[in-house]
């Protein structure tokens, strides 16, 4: 059964749509989600906040209680470490 959940874009630069509602399985799928549609993405089920995720969200492990992170392809740190042939 599926929830819908509500998606709050907190991007500086936002542009666009800054708030989405979708339908998701799981919180944790819902932050999943979440974390493809911008830098700094709310998400909310009902009044209750599961968490905030993005490549700009806090370093707070609670937030995504799967214990996953976005990653972005595209940062600056998304390769740092990664040894090259």
């Amino acid at each position: 059964m599926s929830r819908t959940y509500r998606f709050v874009r907190r991007d500086a630069g936002v542009q666009g749509i800054a708030e989405v509602t979708l339908r998701c399985a799981t919180d944790a799928d819902a932050l999943l989600v979440g974390g493809r549609l911008g830098r700094r993405v709310e998400v909310w089920d009902g009044e209750r906040r599961i968490g905030v995720v993005g490549a700009d969200a806090p370093e707070d492990e609670s937030a995504d209680p799967a214990g996953r992170r976005s990653f972005n392809p595209l940062s600056p740190d998304a390769w740092r470490g990664v040894r090259r042939p």
